[in-house]
């Protein structure tokens, strides 16, 4: 209880002083009131003059000293015994009885700061947070006071952080422990205190989400959102915008897909305990469950992940391992259970990476002991993500320095409750299984002793359990453990002593093949040929299965049954590992059947793969998979091919081509030993490595096999320059006879045409990223299309047509361009190929951009991207984004643009693509730039130029280089802005311009060294620099109409510099002229401003030009700061 004569003193809020229980009031000012907090808050000696200066510093010393008088006056009458006045201090005495709400507050943030435990810390957060009620010293403002207001706002301001932070702290102690409504009311408590804090958006989004309050969580994605727009200018950060996309991803996707089981689980709650224990802590992101076959290790990661699944907001994920044997099929089998979709190009590896990066989800890898390469990569994804985590089963540990493992031991057969009404989980679960082949099952105290016999004999392995229990139908008990005591143990001596129970299980499987019939034991041998789970059609087809003998090996545990939750997918049956392995070892005692089994497997599966229309099973791709492994250890030479044939066919359909290397390298090697091999075939598989290589992302890998396929063909590509300009003439006059008369299809060597074209199409592609000259680009183009023009229509002629648009682009030809657009439409629609069609509109709006015809180019982009989304070509998507980002910019519409470039970059990420995010990266940083954001614009640069990249991008680096160096001169870190510029320069001397993206790098560098050499004329290295980057964007404007205005601006800064006056003011007026017909306003209110700058005072155009570079930049709401300089 409160004593009388206690002073309670609240400084947080308005302040408020009690005595017991009653309110003290009386203070003859607001200047009392402040001096009292102040000598609270300070509680040692302070000088009169001190305080004096604090509270009445405006006014004279000596009415100073007077008002200080009375206000001491006025204390000591209302706190007789709480302060000591003398002539000279003052001072608060703190021996008297008083609280203290921001004392305690002090006291308990600084515990907060040292070691406490778990339970102590919650305990002090949520008392700070009831402490601090509001602001310190609320609303309070002494007027004429200025030294102590700015005391109370230093103190106001530390407290308020300390405050946030342990709300903050509190609200994340709140969402660790899954108690989301006390998180939301902290949340939301925080952001109505400071609503421009975008990470305490995102935890309310998040904490929203794992309430299932999907709405409110895109709800507040907006609020965050309108706020940063309308508070500070900016978009939401990048990882802001990728919970929004999975937020939204949640509700429209199944959160997993964990198998369901028909049998339930036996006593592994304690297991259970320490897998969701482990998993759900900070300290472990992968467990190893190790141990024995049959022990039930798969059984219970599907149990345990079942429990986890609410703890892992993207979802739990099931992946059966057992039948994939290649590092590529792990990475494919893992993204097909994600339902991603890889692109185009890359590695697929780190798309895998950027999909699951920012993504809390957990993987269950289900038998993965074969996999010995499987550890490097399960570590590079733990490495390079956030939020996921790894549980493994594997029958030993896997050797990482993240792995941590939970040892296996078969179920509890005895235990102290042990009885008929409450048995051990071995006894029970082999009491539930016998009910299953017997429902009235029900064991007297003497079976109930010899069950618990055969359960120990087995030592509790399930498997076993289960198998024994299967013959309680047609034996006693007493039976069954005799059989298993009696039964020679098959393959004992394969087996560690140690291991004894498996002795009995291995009893268990002999004693199960004896009692089948010749028959039945002969099919079953033949389903060893499966690589993979398989369904009753094929069990009949290959093995021989009726669908009573499939249904009997099911009952009696030789066969498992797996439900999909997929209704279009029928059951599958898989067979247990020891199974399986018991079944290849005795199929190896039938030649015949082995012979006879593996070709019709191969024939079954193989066939299924050739007219699969739908997304093919994985477990029926492993199946085809193993079936062309064999056919190339023993089949003769033309099954092999044919076999080769069918799965290339369908890798390539599904973009495996991770998977696809192995195989065709296989392929061809067995293809060198024939004497006379198919040279197309050859031809073909070689560009189909190289195409593989493409789509991964190793270009000149790439590079190498399509030129060894054009070798095979006869249609090498000249080598050196000269050779290569020689033979683009010879391709012109072709083409310019191919025009007068089209050469009529020759239908007995199409394919070898198409196989060259094909090439010749590709490695123009990836040429035009490494910037070669112009000749080699429509050298490649030519050539390849000549030789499609010679076949059937097809989607390779409409994207040669397509490439030459870029190539007549670059010469310039334009009217050619517009001839070869007009020709790869027609093809393309006449095809009716989305894809052929979208890479034509998406080529077609490049170059429209290139010649600033935004409007066309848009149009195209917009088609192309919506033809791209049905095809699920996220990387086509972003390629075809660049467009209209880069006409929104070039209009003047930065915001717009940023916005199209993070789309960009946040696809990018989550697909792994990192040219994309290359590209979206710079792309924000260049709108940046105009909207005088230097601190962002230089942080996205340098984070572009750190991407690794495995292939050339020179474009991009000149933009980055360009826009960087721009960057640090608007920073006035001029040196660093020259360093910066050199860079780019360098790249400039040594390409070629082929992409007109790179307008701004080129317009920036020139731009820097004009400036540059503006403020030291006498530096020649500067002067030289600067007539070499504004020749070389002048070079560029003539390729690309786009950069004409720029080139312009730059061209007449050069001629002011040099002395040219007249001259730079006709290049500034056509510039003029150029940016208008364009509609690039920035660029027009640029050539406007520098005039205005220029030009001296009194000249007729110096005012005007100035008004229409305010009204243009106005409009554009680009900041001041960035007009006085470009």
């Amino acid at each position: 209880m409160s004593q009388p004569d206690c002073l309670h003193i609240s400084l947080f809020g308005a302040p408020q002083v009690m005595r017991g229980s009653s309110l003290v009031e009386g203070f003859i000012s607001n200047k009392v009131r402040a001096l009292f907090c102040y000598l609270v808050m300070n509680p040692h000696p302070h000088t009169r003059e001190t305080l004096a200066g604090l509270l009445w510093g405006d006014m004279p010393e000596n009415e100073a000293r007077a008002n200080l008088r009375k206000a001491l006056s006025n204390l000591r009458k209302l706190f007789p015994e709480w302060f000591h006045i003398t002539r000279q201090t003052v001072t608060f005495d703190t021996q008297s009885p008083y609280t203290l709400d921001v004392a305690e507050f002090q006291r308990l943030y600084e515990r907060l700061q040292g070691q406490l435990s778990p339970e102590e810390r919650p305990k002090i957060l949520q008392e700070l947070v009831s402490l601090s009620r509001g602001e310190f010293l609320a609303g309070f403002y002494v007027a004429g006071a200025s030294t102590f207001n700015e005391w109370a706002f230093g103190w106001r301001e530390r407290f308020s952080e300390q405050a946030f932070q342990a709300r903050y702290a509190l609200a994340e102690h709140y969402m660790a422990h899954r108690l989301y409504s006390q998180a939301v009311t902290h949340l939301r408590h925080i952001l109505s205190m400071d609503p421009w804090r975008e990470d305490v958006h995102r935890d309310l989004m998040l904490a929203y989400a794992r309430m299932g309050e999907q709405k409110a969580a895109l709800k507040q994605y907006a609020v965050c959102k309108q706020v940063l727009s309308r508070e500070l200018d900016v978009l939401p950060a990048p990882e802001t915008v990728l919970l929004y996309e999975r937020i939204k991803a949640r509700g429209e996707r199944p959160s997993g897909n964990i198998p369901r089981q028909p049998v339930p689980c036996f006593g592994r709650e304690k297991e259970l305990q320490i897998i969701t224990q482990r998993l759900t802590s900070a300290n472990c992101r992968w467990l190893t469950v190790t141990g024995l076959g049959g022990v039930g290790k798969t059984r219970l990661a599907i149990d345990a992940a079942q429990q986890l699944s609410p703890f892992f907001f993207d979802g739990v994920f099931f992946v059966s391992l057992a039948s994939v044997h290649t590092l590529q099929a792990v990475v494919s089998t893992i993204a097909e259970t994600l339902g991603m979709l890889f692109d185009e190009q890359g590695d697929r590896i780190e798309q895998l990476v950027g999909y699951l990066q920012q993504r809390e989800t957990l993987l269950v890898l289900d038998n993965c002991e074969h996999l010995t390469t499987i550890t490097p990569v399960l570590e590079h994804l733990l490495e390079h993500t956030h939020n996921l985590k790894v549980l493994l089963t594997s029958r030993q540990r896997l050797h990482s320095a993240w792995e941590h493992v939970l040892p296996l031991q078969g179920v509890q057969v005895d235990s102290p409750q042990d009885s008929a009404d409450v048995p051990s989980p071995a006894v029970h679960l082999f009491r539930y299984h016998a009910r299953r082949v017997r429902p009235g099952f029900s064991p007297s105290a003497e079976e109930m002793g010899t069950i618990r016999q055969i359960c120990r004999t087995l030592g509790g392995l399930p498997l076993g359990i289960e198998l024994a229990a299967a013959w309680v139908g047609s034996m006693t008990c007493s039976q069954i453990l005799r059989a298993i005591l009696e039964t020679p143990a098959f393959l004992d001596s394969t087996l560690p002593a140690r291991k004894s129970q498996y002795h009995g299980l291995r009893a268990i499987l002999r004693y199960t093949w004896i009692q089948l019939t010749p028959q039945e034991q002969r099919c079953f041998a033949r389903l060893a040929v499966f690589g993979d789970s398989f369904t009753a059609e094929a069990a009949q087809a290959i093995a021989g299965l009726s669908p009573t003998l499939l249904g009997r090996f099911v009952e009696h545990g030789l066969l498992h049954t797996t439900i999909l939750d997929a209704p279009e997918f029928p059951p599958r049956y898989t067979l247990h590992q020891l199974w399986l392995q018991f079944a290849t070892d005795r199929l190896a005692e039938m030649p015949a059947e082995r012979q006879d089994g593996y070709h019709a497997h191969r024939r079954y599966y193989l066939a299924l793969l050739q007219h699969a229309t739908a997304p093919f099973p994985v477990p029926d791709f492993n199946n085809a998979y193993i079936a062309w492994k064999r056919a190339l250890e023993m089949a003769p030479y033309e099954e092999f091919e044919a076999c080769t044939r069918t799965i290339v066919a369908s890798l390539v359909s599904h973009n495996r081509y991770d998977e696809l290397l192995e195989i065709l390298q296989s392929a061809l090697q067995r293809m060198a030993s024939q004497r006379n091999p198919d040279t197309i075939l050859q031809a073909r598989w070689l560009r189909l490595m190289g195409e593989a290589y493409f789509r991964l992302g190793q270009l000149p890998k790439s590079l190498e096999y399509h030129h060894q396929a054009l070798t095979v063909l006869g249609m090498d590509m000249p080598a050196s320059l000269p050779r290569q300009a020689l033979e683009l003439g010879r391709e012109i006059l072709r083409q310019v006879w191919h025009r007068l008369r089209m050469p009529r299809p020759d239908a007995q060597r199409k394919h070898r045409y198409l196989e060259g074209a094909r090439s010749y199409e590709r490695l123009g592609q990836i040429l035009f990223f490494e910037s070669v000259p112009a000749v080699t680009l429509l050298y490649t183009s030519l050539r390849g299309m000549n030789l499609a023009e010679k076949a059937p229509p097809s989607d390779v002629l409409s994207r040669l047509y397509g490439n030459m648009i870029l190539g007549s682009g670059l010469v310039p030809l334009h009217t050619m361009a517009r001839f070869y657009r007009r020709l790869a439409l027609e093809v393309a629609q006449r095809l009716d190929s989305p894809s052929a069609l979208s890479w034509v509109l998406e080529i077609s709006s490049i170059y429209t951009c290139g010649i600033g015809d935004w409007a066309q180019a848009e149009q195209e982009a917009w088609q192309a991207i919506a033809l791209a989304n049905q095809e699920r070509d996220t990387r086509r998507r972003n390629e075809c984004l660049v467009m209209p980002a880069h006409a929104a910019h070039a209009r003047g519409d930065f915001r717009r643009s940023a916005e199209l470039w993070q789309q960009i970059y946040l696809t990018a990420l989550q697909s792994g693509d990192i040219q994309a995010q290359r590209w979206g990266l710079s792309g924000q940083a260049e709108n940046f730039l105009p909207l005088g954001r230097f601190e962002e614009s230089a942080a996205y640069l340098q984070a572009t130029l750190e991407l690794p990249l495995k292939v050339a991008d020179i474009g991009t680096d000149i933009t980055c280089y360009g826009l960087l160096a721009l960057t640090r001169y608007q920073q006035e870190k001029f040196s660093e802005a020259r360093r910066v510029a050199d860079i780019g320069l360098r790249l400039v001397a040594e390409s070629s311009p082929t992409a007109f993206s790179s307008v701004n790098g080129y317009t920036c560098l020139a731009l820097v060294y004009l400036l540059l050499w503006k403020n030291a004329p006498q530096d020649a290295a500067l002067a030289d620099a600067a007539r070499q980057s504004t020749s070389a964007l002048w070079a560029f404007s003539r390729i690309f109409t786009l950069g004409r205005p720029a080139a312009l601006l730059a061209a007449g800064l050069l001629a002011w510099l040099s002395g040219k006056q007249t001259k730079a003011m006709q290049l500034w007026r056509r510039g003029i002229a150029s940016a208008r017909a364009l509609q690039m306003p920035y660029l027009e209110a640029s050539l406007y401003n520098h005039m205005a700058h220029h030009l001296p005072e009194g000249h007729p155009e110096k005012d005007t030009a100035m008004a229409k570079s305010q009204q243009i930049f106005a409009r554009l709401q680009v900041p001041a700061v960035i007009r006085e300089t470009v």
